[in-house]
């Protein structure tokens, strides 16, 4: 019997005899140890578990953007050459190789520096990029001392009738320059730094015609006129005076600005009519009066720009009789000049 039971499947027992009868011991794996005690349990080190981070996009990380500067440093040519202005000092004994130039009525006495006795600070700028009225790149390429007049050297006590490297140098003002490669204009900055902002002219008649006339209300119009028929002129000073009207638009902050300037000119013993009106358009169209004042610092506005980049203008322009350069806040606040003496009469 029991063979024919194992022919038909494997017997997963052993049978014994015993005495008394047949007992079954059932097959079985050893007998479990017993769990350790709580205490041997927190020795028993487990394998660390290896984390591996899932993969991300790792953002670029941005250059910061230059900050905020008010360096502005004018530019000029003379003989051909455009010249860089340095706010530094200059040694008279590295005048040398000096020549004589004459552009359009201003004479310049140009003395170049050898490259032996630049300074630390005037070396490092050698071969520097700069930008040109926030338009053009240039280079420096070289240094010289500059002293710029103009007038009649008689005026100086000067009696030669001619304007010598020596005159020059006496009465003018005398100024370290960086001399670039190329581009022509009236100012300039590193161009490592944040940009100086020029904001783009605007054609829109409706705009300039609206601050003439709030210009023209105003009591600085007022006041112009009665020095017109104090000065026993003729005629209306508006049709007499000079009117420049600009609207611009700030290329960062999108705002619009008007600026009007009415002047007649200088005349000796005549009314001095000189007032200025800056306005901004507000997002309903209206203009709002920024500044409504006399210009007694600037005769001709020249620029409109936007020197710290904090949304509001400066302005560079030229006094009436005086060839300076001057830049001036909105407000009349004066920041930097650069020299042109004048010898002559005004008058």
């Amino acid at each position: 019997m029991f063979d024919r039971l194992a022919a038909i499947r494997p017997i997963p027992f052993c049978i014994a005899a015993v005495a008394g009868g047949i007992g079954l011991f059932v097959a079985s794996k050893p007998a479990p140890q017993p769990l350790p005690a709580p205490q041997e349990l927190a020795q028993i080190s487990m394998p660390s578990e290896t984390v591996v981070p899932s993969a991300r996009l790792v953002q670029p990380i941005e250059a910061a953007p230059p900050p905020p500067t008010t360096q502005l440093l004018f530019v000029f040519t003379a003989g051909g050459d455009s010249y860089l202005r340095l706010d530094t000092a200059d040694p008279e004994a590295r005048r040398r190789h000096v020549h004589v130039v004459n552009d359009d009525g201003v004479t310049s006495a140009i003395a170049t520096i050898d490259a032996s006795d630049l300074t630390s600070e005037e070396s490092a700028w050698l071969g520097r990029s700069v930008i040109v009225d926030s338009t053009c790149s240039a280079k420096v390429t070289g240094f010289a001392t500059i002293a710029r007049v103009t007038g009649d050297p008689v005026y100086a006590s000067d009696h030669s009738g001619h304007w010598t490297a020596a005159s020059v140098f006496e009465h003018g003002d005398m100024m370290v320059v960086a001399k670039l490669d190329r581009c022509t204009g009236t100012y300039a900055r590193d161009a490592a730094l944040a940009p100086i902002i020029a904001p783009q002219l605007v054609t829109d008649p409706a705009l300039a015609s609206k601050a003439r006339a709030k210009l023209l209300a105003s009591d600085l119009a007022a006041t112009a006129k009665k020095a017109w028929a104090d000065g026993q002129q003729t005629g209306d000073w508006v049709a007499a005076a000079n009117f420049d009207t600009r609207v611009i638009r700030h290329p960062v902050t999108g705002v619009t600005w008007v600026s009007v300037h009415a002047s007649d000119g200088f005349t000796c013993g005549g009314p001095e009519i000189n007032i200025w009106g800056l306005y901004r358009v507000a997002p309903n169209g209206k203009l709002v009066t920024v500044q409504q004042r006399d210009l007694p610092e600037i005769g001709t506005i020249e620029k409109l720009i936007d020197v710290e980049g904090d949304g509001d203008l400066e302005l560079i322009g030229q006094p009436f009789v005086e060839g300076d350069q001057v830049l001036t806040k909105a407000n009349g606040d004066e920041i930097s000049r650069m020299p042109l003496r004048f010898f002559g009469c005004p008058c």
